[in-house]
């Protein structure tokens, strides 16, 4: 799979009134390094370009790396950004005005919700591909669907491996439409899977 993630982070941290260690690897760099950081506040977006200082545990060496914050819905007193592309479009969750999650894309510094589907549960979006299209999976009590989204938003089911009906998971997706994830088959046994867009292949 195509890495839609490079040099970018995404996430979610409460305010702390003391220094937290953060753990992340640098992909932009070759070798790729693990750096423990001591952030304070809110961090829901890193990217390599703009300066906020953080501290390195292992030594006193300074990492410069910027930190901005993606916003909520309108009302809304909590966001988490779970996956990122190179176009620095994140999807993720966002409380709305009556403190309920909402499923919440940011795309050049704006927020908007899009659809959930069909179990009534909390949709988990893990990733999103530079054509804005978002996979990831819905979970509503025994029921797991994989989910995904098209470039408008709009979603679909994803299909199960026969007799594998609800525990389905979706976990990446790259930039020719093409996810990869989880199936069980009717004998419960799990399966990788491939599908391109909404076909299992």
């Amino acid at each position: 799979m195509n890495n839609p993630h490079r040099n970018k982070l995404v996430g979610s941290r409460r305010f702390e009134p003391r220094a937290t260690s953060l753990k992340f690897i640098w992909r932009g760099l070759r070798p790729a390094l693990i750096l423990s950081l001591m952030i304070l506040g809110v961090a829901a977006f890193i990217s390599p370009e703009r300066p906020v200082v953080a501290e390195m545990t292992a030594s006193a060496v300074q990492v410069v790396v910027q930190v901005t914050d993606l916003g909520v819905l309108p009302g809304g007193d909590y966001s988490s950004a779970r996956a990122i592309n190179n176009l620095s479009q994140a999807v993720g969750l966002s409380t709305d005005v009556a403190h309920a999650y909402q499923t919440a894309i940011w795309s050049g510094g704006n927020i908007a919700t899009i659809d959930t589907c069909c179990s009534g549960g909390l949709p988990r979006l893990l990733a999103i591909n530079e054509s804005r299209e978002a996979v990831g999976w819905e979970n509503g009590g025994y029921a797991t669907n994989g989910i995904y989204w098209d470039a408008s938003g709009n979603v679909s089911v994803l299909p199960a491996l026969p007799g594998g009906e609800n525990r389905v998971f979706a976990y990446d997706i790259n930039n020719s439409g093409i996810t990869v994830g989880q199936s069980r088959d009717g004998s419960i046994v799990r399966h990788g899977v491939v599908w391109d867009r909404t076909t299992l292949i």
